[in-house]
């Protein structure tokens, strides 16, 4: 499947939770996001508006989610595995809200000295 027909089918089917997703229109919408939030970004910075970057990852969100359980129910698996990505890890910033411990131990105390 070539990139036109890809992305195009991806936003189509933005809320169609049945049936499958080839992996060349998984990879081609990849591309197509990363291209998008490239120039979105650029004319967030250019305006000095970070809003853009986040208005645009609110309008991909939902085909974003279909689109990884079609890809799942492509490889025989149920669609219910793409909330496993909504739990936290140690490595994301959602574990360190839920367990904000201190991970290298007690806080050092800081001396100041003036400055000469």
């Amino acid at each position: 499947m070539k990139f036109g027909p890809a992305v195009t089918l991806t936003l189509r089917r933005y809320a169609v939770f049945a049936g499958r997703a080839s992996r060349s229109e998984c990879w081609w919408f990849v591309v197509f996001n990363l291209g998008i939030g490239l120039a979105a970004a650029a004319v967030g910075n250019a305006m000095q508006d970070p809003d853009a970057l986040r208005a645009l990852s609110l309008l991909v969100l939902l085909p974003w989610i279909t689109l990884a359980v079609r890809r799942l129910h492509d490889i025989d698996r149920t669609g219910w595995w793409v909330l496993l990505g909504l739990l936290p890890r140690h490595d994301r910033p959602a574990g360190t809200v839920l367990h904000p411990g201190n991970a290298r131990g007690k806080p050092v105390r800081t001396v100041h000295r003036p400055v000469e």
